[in-house]
């Protein structure tokens, strides 16, 4: 009742990212995105503050979730001519 829906999918993401499983941080990443509760910008930038505590190797894991999550994504709801500018 205390967190929002987004702020509990932004933990747990974080939580993903330390385990370092794309896979799920895909999901976790698709789902914010489907519903509208996080853009592909605040995901990358998710992606940079986690990297910080967490470690390379699982940042790279954590980017390769998100990016694929975000390039799903567009490719299912491309952007309008609008969006794009």
């Amino acid at each position: 009742e205390g967190l929002s829906v987004r702020d509990r999918r932004l933990l747990t993401l974080g939580v993903a990212a330390t385990v370092g499983r794309p896979e799920l941080i895909q999901i976790i990443a698709n789902g914010g995105l489907v519903n509208g509760e996080l853009t592909a910008d605040e995901l990358r930038e998710a992606v940079l503050h986690l990297a910080v505590y967490t470690g390379w190797c699982k940042a790279t894991a954590t980017q390769a979730g998100v990016t694929a999550a975000i390039d799903a994504h567009t490719a299912a709801h491309p952007p309008t001519a609008q969006e794009q500018k």
